[in-house]
């Protein structure tokens, strides 16, 4: 972000924002609403969800995105919306608690990964989706939603 621009917030502040954002798209929307927005982010589109004007006067626009280049089967509204629930329904609590939100930065880019995993498991095969947040814009936040390889977070069975 540029210096005359950017903009500073604590996190738990930033993901309240972040899920309030997408509880209002994907989950409080109507049924069609969220379809509609569902479909265009599944498509490969980044819709811009919400603009929130902040405490300087300043707006934020919240972009999303959905990376399912990792999930397994086919991925549907349903689904989407299970996982999505989820994950955000994780996020409410640990903001809720003031639990530690775990969250992975890449220094380079400045790109995000909260480590809040929401596992679905579905015709024998696991999903599990992540909230990722991609390199800052000025006055942009775009949420990226991924599914990752469920693979790496398969636990060792624990030994006898």
């Amino acid at each position: 972000m540029s210096q005359s621009q950017s903009v500073s917030m604590e996190s738990q502040r930033f993901f309240t924002g972040a899920l309030n954002v997408l509880h209002a798209g994907f989950i409080r929307a109507s049924r069609a609403q969220a379809k509609r927005h569902y479909a265009r982010v599944h498509g490969g589109a980044v819709l811009e969800l919400a603009k929130l004007k902040l405490g300087d006067g300043s707006e934020l626009l919240f972009r999303v995105a959905l990376d399912q280049s990792e999930f397994r089967g086919k991925l549907d509204f349903a689904t989407f919306r299970k996982a999505l629930m989820q994950l955000l329904a994780k996020l409410q609590d640990r903001i809720r608690f003031k639990g530690e939100l775990n969250i992975y930065r890449n220094e380079q880019s400045g790109a995000m990964l909260l480590n809040l995993p929401s596992i679905l498991t579905e015709d024998g095969r696991t999903n599990v989706m992540m909230l990722g947040v991609d390199p800052p814009e000025p006055g942009v936040v775009t949420l990226r939603l991924q599914f990752l390889d469920p693979e790496q977070f398969r636990q060792p069975p624990a030994p006898l």
